[in-house]
């Protein structure tokens, strides 16, 4: 039983806000949305000088680039496809057929070929392995990782490859890391026992082409016009809860100069990256043992992106296809930016066949993502030059870009990485006093309220569709309306939940 406190029976002054909201993201905005259309008085905390968090639409030659979230996964019921079609954003749902497959000279494979290593991969991940680990005869360790069945001699992966056929092997090998897109993590970090556990939204998944930062956008001018306030540039220095409120002390990123908010209660979307660095006293009283011990126990993921701008789309008439594998060379395993010891593919996205803008954006999760941060902004250019041309253009000069733009949400400290996953127990890294392995209940336990009067959001509280924009945005509802009950009841006995 968790007991909500109802607020005092005394009028609050006329300024002070019903609850704080830290983080102008999507779950802190969906939930001032909900309050604000209750009829709530709200105050959003930013430390960014712009709304969206991990949503970040910036200008790129006519259209936009998506430097964070790029897609709306699994279509069928997701709650972020109708806020979008409402906004009037266009949408465009990517064939459910993968796209072309090209060696390290930039052959495209034989059809039979492309065919086998992209189902191969595939398939085994997203469906063979899911159905073993949640269905299969036996439960799996908590200390396995997804990669050890998947590149396990028997493993699905290797259907149809012979042993003999070397380059094949590499090739798949190379295809199937490329999922740490999707996990945020090498396969070895990942838990197997938790892998395909999740009941998230099915269906196709489809590019937001006319910006994603439109959701945010659409949920702060409502916030606004109903009177709510979002105050950018205020970073939170500190949570107190003490005497029947919460206070909230920020810090202006321009000019440090340092401010106290107060309401009767606080929801908390900071991601889980950020969590795991604040320092003990951040929180006051400090969050209990078993709070602290979820927030240690999940890991926070990596997904960086870069983007290539060109004068024309050069390769429209040979290269139509809206996404592409670009499969590493095995004299240079880690040319691609993956671990050299674990070499990966590349996902890329061709934006001219997507959304009408001449470029590429080519995704790297896991290490891949943590080596491109490595590098100057001169040597991703480079790296990015090179990259089309080898794939794109084989054999001759492609044209210079006009522009490249990498990310680095590891290097954000607002961020400080993608989204979370569950890795696999790893009793020698825990800590003699740590006996519990990583599980979904962690995500659960993320989202309890604390103290009365902290509730917390983001994608890393939604056990069912965490590491998503969906995800972040039910979760921000779903307080939002508990919020609401608490607030409605206020003055009377409070709630129970």
């Amino acid at each position: 039983m968790y007991a909500f406190a109802s607020s005092s029976s005394q009028a609050p002054p006329a300024d002070q806000p019903d609850v704080l909201i830290i983080g102008a993201g999507v779950s802190g905005l969906a939930a001032a949305r909900h309050l604000a259309l209750k009829g709530r008085k709200v105050r959003v905390l930013e430390a960014r000088e712009r709304i969206g968090g991990r949503v970040n639409t910036v200008p790129f030659g006519q259209g936009v680039a998506e430097l964070g979230a790029s897609f709306i996964h699994g279509t069928y019921g997701n709650p972020v496809l109708p806020v979008a079609r409402e906004i009037g954003i266009p949408i465009k749902f990517l064939s459910e057929r993968h796209g072309t497959v090209r060696d390290h000279t930039g052959v495209h494979l034989p059809p039979q070929m492309e065919e086998l290593i992209a189902n191969n991969a595939h398939e085994t991940i997203f469906a063979h392995l899911r159905d073993s680990a949640q269905h299969g005869p036996s439960v799996p360790s908590p200390t396995l990782a997804l990669a050890d069945p998947l590149f396990a001699p028997t493993s699905r992966l290797w259907d149809h490859i012979p042993e003999s056929n070397k380059l094949a092997r590499f090739q798949v090998a190379a295809a199937a890391r490329t999922s740490s897109g999707w996990t945020g993590a090498d396969l070895d970090q990942v838990s197997y026992r938790w892998w395909g556990f999740e009941r998230d939204t099915q269906g196709p998944d489809a590019a937001v082409v006319g910006g994603y930062g439109r959701v945010p956008g659409f949920c702060a001018d409502v916030v606004k016009e109903r009177g709510g306030e979002i105050r950018l540039g205020e970073e939170v220095m500190g949570v107190n809860v003490e005497g029947g409120e919460v206070t909230v002390t920020t810090r202006s990123t321009s000019t440090g100069q340092t401010s106290t908010h107060t309401a009767p209660y606080c929801l908390v979307t900071l991601p889980l990256g950020v969590l795991k660095s604040l320092s003990p006293s951040f929180f006051s009283p400090p969050l209990p043992a078993r709070r602290i011990a979820s927030i240690s126990r999940l890991s926070h993921g990596l997904l960086n992106k870069v983007h290539v701008l060109y004068p024309t789309a050069w390769w429209a008439a040979d290269h139509t296809a809206e996404t592409c594998l670009l499969l590493p060379d095995p004299s240079d395993p880690g040319g691609l930016l993956g671990s050299p010891d674990k070499p990966q593919a590349i996902f890329g996205l061709n934006m001219w066949a997507v959304q009408g803008i001449p470029g590429f954006c080519f995704f790297l999760g896991g290490s891949g993502g943590k080596n491109l941060e490595q590098l100057s902004e001169e040597e991703v250019a480079k790296w990015a030059r090179e990259t089309v041309g080898r794939y794109f253009c084989p054999g001759a000069e492609p044209p210079v870009p006009e522009r490249v733009v990498r990310t680095s949400w590891a290097s954000d400290p607002y961020a400080k990485g993608s989204y979370c996953y569950i890795p696999p127990f790893r009793p020698s890294e825990a800590g003699a006093e740590e006996t519990a392995a990583p599980s979904p209940l962690d995500m659960t336990e993320l989202s309890r309220p604390l103290f009365g009067r902290l509730f917390w959001a983001g994608e890393h509280t939604e056990m069912d569709e965490f590491a998503s924009v969906h995800g972040a945005w039910a979760s921000g509802v779903r307080e939002g309306e508990k919020i609401e009950i608490v607030l409605a009841n206020r003055g009377g006995e409070g709630l129970e939940e």
